[in-house]
């Protein structure tokens, strides 16, 4: 009885090492992994003003995804579940806003923009 159990465990083993092996599979699991990309409105802004930065997913449907942002300084506002984070920084510099998503509470994709504040003249 123990027998069987023993070449369906080596047949399972022996089809991930060939999977593993195999570049093209792993090129499409690149290719259906849940990923973002993040856009702003304007990259360049003055002290005060406010950028819009909108998510898009991909490979998501039907999965419990949601979006976190932070931000090295400033203040961000998300809205529509964090699809669209609203950016305004007190003072001048370069600043990194990340969007991070996750999948089934698990970070799966990341992205960040670069918004540059300028002093107000």
């Amino acid at each position: 009885m123990h027998r069987p159990a023993l070449i369906v465990i080596a047949a399972a083993l022996t089809g991930l090492a060939a999977c593993s092996s195999d570049s093209s599979w792993r090129a499409s699991d690149k290719e259906t992994a849940p990923a973002i990309s993040i856009s702003a409105t304007n990259t360049s802004v003055a002290v005060g003003d406010t950028t819009t930065l909108t998510v898009k997913s991909r490979n998501t449907l039907g999965q419990n995804a949601h979006v976190e942002w932070t931000t090295t300084g400033g203040r961000i506002t998300p809205e529509e579940n964090g699809r669209i984070a609203r950016a305004q920084f007190p003072t001048p510099g370069a600043y990194t806003v990340t969007a991070t998503l996750y999948v089934d509470n698990k970070v799966t994709a990341q992205d960040s923009a670069t918004i540059n504040v300028k002093p107000v003249h």
